[in-house]
């Protein structure tokens, strides 16, 4: 009879933990669905370890199993992570499709090298001493990425493509005086040759501008520490690399209020400074030879009912070192850099002016790229 009575209390309680079970809300971190297609997987963007990093500051080696390329299947889900790391930055895979490597021949042995952001399929932005050089010295390539599967330990990109009219520096740059600081006048556009790749494996969007004043008030409630910085530009021991590089950075000056006064003369309101430097021997994450022209990226997040949306915005332009600091290696770096703000009226109208409106904040149309979050994750 007790036996009996336990065999059925046992029964009970197991179907009411089943039925509890059945009610308890699955926490799933949704991303866009992968495309139709014979392979059922593609690569999604996953930011998030970027995101804790930009919001709390840190070392982007410390990125422990966080992935910033994650397998998706058919309905959205994560299946596995791929995860790689470098020293002082960490290699982005292909998933940043508007970052653009920029060669040009200025009669030496080597090509110059510059990185740049593409703001649609045939126009990128990249640094005013970067458009400089003649129409013919140009080739721009594009990643390869389609949101399909590919090799991980590799990138690869579209063929090189040549300018179809002389590049443009922005208003009053002087490419006679490009060895010397410019503020807020070192930006240039380049103007491509049409590509014949079709729209489903060449299809780069323009990240939005990051509203002017965001990034102030964010450091100032104490909600901001880094941005974060690409480019395909120099390593820190003294190798160019193939792949693009990425790092986060503190920021040091957001509007150059104080660094107005150093040897790179910052241009107050039209340009900021991050540097990581830590110590006078040390040289922290920062941008190098190569890197010029590269953005400056936040991640933003608009909540929405279902979660929330992590979005990239362009917040800068790489320019030049940063001056009154030490910097190191061949390339005098990991001292800091000096960056051109991308919404200033002036850059956001240049931009209309020449066929390439740049949208601002969160309030875009279309975004680069963007991962549905579960509003959990951020309690974690």
């Amino acid at each position: 009879m007790n036996g009996a009575c336990r065999f059925l209390m046992a029964v009970a309680v197991l179907c009411l933990s089943l039925a509890a079970r059945a009610q308890e809300v699955r926490h799933d971190v949704i991303y866009p669905a992968c495309p139709p297609s014979p392979n059922p997987f593609c690569m999604a963007a996953d930011f998030r370890s970027l995101l804790r990093l930009q919001t709390s500051g840190g070392d982007i080696r410390l990125i422990s199993d966080d992935s910033l390329l994650i397998e998706v299947d058919a309905t959205g889900h994560a299946t596995s992570g791929i995860h790689d790391r470098i020293f002082e930055g960490i290699r982005i895979p292909p998933i940043l499709d508007e970052v653009v490597r920029i060669e040009f021949d200025v009669g030496l042995s080597r090509p110059a090298l510059c990185t740049g952001v593409a703001l649609n399929r045939n126009t990128v932005l990249t640094a005013g001493h970067c458009a400089c050089a003649v129409q013919a010295a140009y080739r721009v390539s594009f990643p390869r990425y389609s949101g399909k599967m590919f090799r991980a330990q590799e990138s690869e990109f579209h063929d090189p493509r040549k300018l179809s009219r002389p590049p443009l520096p922005f208003l009053g740059y002087d490419c006679r005086r490009l060895m010397y600081p410019q503020p807020g006048k070192d930006l240039g556009l380049l103007f491509l040759e049409p590509s014949a790749a079709p729209s489903s494996e060449f299809d780069p969007v323009a990240p939005p501008a990051a509203p002017f004043f965001l990034l102030h008030d964010m450091l100032n409630k104490g909600e901001l520490r880094n941005l974060l910085i690409f480019g395909y530009g120099r390593r820190e021991d003294q190798t160019m690399p193939h792949d693009l590089i990425g790092a986060s950075t503190p920021i040091r000056d957001p509007f150059c209020l104080r660094d107005r006064y150093d040897g790179a003369q910052c241009g107050i309101f039209r340009e900021f400074t991050l540097s990581s430097l830590v110590t006078e021997v040390d040289p922290g994450a920062d941008t190098c030879d190569g890197d010029s022209g590269g953005p400056v990226y936040f991640i933003g997040t608009k909540s929405l009912p279902e979660g929330v949306e992590l979005h990239r915005m362009l917040v800068g332009i790489t320019s030049r070192g940063l001056g009154g600091v030490p910097q190191f290696g061949q390339g005098y770096c990991g001292g800091g850099g000096v960056y051109t703000a991308v919404a200033h009226p002036d850059v956001l109208k240049w931009l209309a002016v020449n066929g390439v409106p740049l949208e601002v904040g969160l309030t875009a149309k279309r975004f680069a790229e963007k991962a549905f979050v579960e509003k959990s994750i951020f309690d974690q």
